[in-house]
């Protein structure tokens, strides 16, 4: 039995045009991510400053890629939408999007701080003072950082709620569209293809 090659097909000055209005309207980050989970485009609204500095530390930007991956993960084995909060205590949502049964990308968004109680919110800040003692910040550092949290904008459960809900309907948008679409081919005839 001859092996299929699954490859996603993009309109992509449309899908730009779709992921730059979401983020003009909603104020957070979206991308599209290819099957294997490599960024392809989204609106280049810089990663927030608290983010910048998580990333800088080795051992809790390798938390950042574990959080988005388990997402990944769950969103293709279960073809739905998996809103979660990452080990800073972010949230964000990550919708695959699937043609035939096959998974042929995803939409993300993130980071979003949600508004909680006081209790919640002195939650957060304990855990992340300790992450940050752990991967042996100075006072200083931890200090910074926890002020790029606190200058977080933040988004009541509502706004984060509508936010996932235009991220589906985006989805169906671009699939129904054919912004996003398959393509099955079989190895030989991608070998033929690189070949001529």
């Amino acid at each position: 039995m001859e092996q299929l090659l699954v490859e996603s097909q993009l309109k992509t000055k449309t899908l730009q045009q779709i992921l730059d209005n979401f983020t003009v309207l909603s104020d957070i980050r979206v991308a599209y991510f290819d099957k294997d989970q490599e960024r392809v485009m989204g609106l280049d609204k810089p990663v927030c400053r608290f983010c910048k500095c998580i990333k800088a530390i080795p051992s809790l930007r390798k938390g950042c890629e574990m959080s988005d991956q388990r997402a990944f993960q769950e969103a293709r084995l279960t073809q739905q939408l998996v809103l979660y909060r990452c080990h800073m205590g972010l949230w964000e949502a990550v919708q695959p999007l699937a043609i035939q049964g096959k998974t042929a990308g995803f939409l993300m968004i993130g980071q979003v701080r949600k508004q909680q109680s006081e209790v919640q919110e002195n939650n957060v800040l304990a855990a992340l003072n300790d992450a940050l003692k752990q991967a042996r910040m100075s006072s200083e550092q931890i200090e910074t950082i926890i002020s790029a949290y606190s200058g977080l904008k933040v988004f009541s459960q509502e706004k984060l709620l509508a936010a996932v809900q235009m991220l589906k309907l985006i989805t169906y948008v671009l699939i129904d569209t054919d912004v996003v679409r398959i393509r099955t081919r079989t190895v030989v005839e991608s070998i033929r293809d690189f070949i001529i």
